[in-house]
């Protein structure tokens, strides 16, 4: 089944210990190549409309993108954090927006890790 994702999320019933992680299409004036491609697929009022919703949702939210004056602007008081990623155009720069603040405590895999392989025999 399709829908709107924006729709769902204003009509979502939270109960407070979601994150919503949103990864919308990237703003043609953001892209390094062939910016025009997308530019029938994806206006300003979209995004606008988006991170409306977004700001509004009563949990954590993220964000990724490229760098944008439009994000920036909309999103301030947001932490951001910069990613060095692979495309096939080359080495970008994208970012991460947060609407809450740094973890005092962060999750630890490793150790569950650990006792899994040691479980299985393996180290």
């Amino acid at each position: 089944m399709y829908g709107d994702a924006l729709e769902f999320l204003k009509t979502y019933d939270f109960v407070g210990d979601e994150l919503v992680y949103c990864d919308p299409p990237y703003l043609p004036d953001t892209r390094q190549r062939r910016p025009k491609a997308y530019s029938g697929r994806l206006s300003r009022e979209p995004p606008c409309r988006a991170l409306a919703v977004l700001r509004a949702l009563p949990c954590p939210v993220m964000l990724s993108g490229y760098p944008s004056q439009l994000y920036d602007a909309a999103l301030l008081g947001w932490r951001g954090g910069e990613i060095d990623a692979a495309t096939h155009v080359g080495a970008v720069t994208e970012i991460v927006w947060m609407s809450y603040g740094t973890p005092l405590v962060l999750h630890d895999h490793s150790s569950r890790r650990s006792r899994l392989r040691r479980s299985q025999g393996r180290r």
